[in-house]
């Protein structure tokens, strides 16, 4: 028994040798290179990361598609103007609108320009940062700094707005 045990220890150490003197390809040759393009495809797939579908949370419901975002919150709408795609860590920092809604009357050509789409409204910022179906995003007027607030959302989840009549 003790000398299948020393046998079975000399061909492992033999093995791991053996492994440490194979060399690493040569810089440019096609296995390197094959490497390279695997790495890169990786880094890519994490860099970039589609987040279509209806995103919910309090006071707000994001409806990203191919081509940006709806946003609709309590007393107000906007806009993401671009498709909405993360970095390696999550994060996408995009320009859009925001337009800003009250309650009570509104006169006639409000409610047709409302019916139509509404007004291009103020340019806005939309930088947030996604960890699995979880988002934070924080919305801020690009003409005057002013933060409008910071939201979580989930993917999948429904928005709980309340609207300001």
């Amino acid at each position: 028994m003790r000398r299948a045990a020393v046998t079975v220890t000399v061909i492992a150490v033999s093995l791991i040798i053996a492994a440490a003197l194979v060399p690493e390809p040569a810089a440019g040759s096609p296995a390197q290179k094959g490497r390279a393009a695997r790495r890169s495809q990786a880094q890519k797939k994490g860099a970039s990361r589609m987040l279509k579908g209806l995103w919910g949370g309090r006071h707000i419901a994001l409806d990203v598609t191919d081509e940006g975002a709806r946003v609709e919150y309590d007393c107000g709408r906007g806009t993401i103007d671009s498709p909405i795609r993360t970095d390696a860590a999550g994060r996408f920092d995009l320009r859009g609108t925001h337009t800003e809604e009250r309650g009570g009357p509104t006169r006639a050509p409000d409610i047709r320009e409302a019916e139509r789409g509404g007004a291009a409204g103020r340019p806005a910022r939309y930088k947030g940062r996604v960890k699995g179906h979880q988002m934070t995003l924080t919305v801020t007027l690009a003409d005057t700094g002013e933060e409008l607030g910071t939201y979580t959302l989930a993917h999948g989840r429904e928005p709980e707005i309340v609207r300001c009549y």
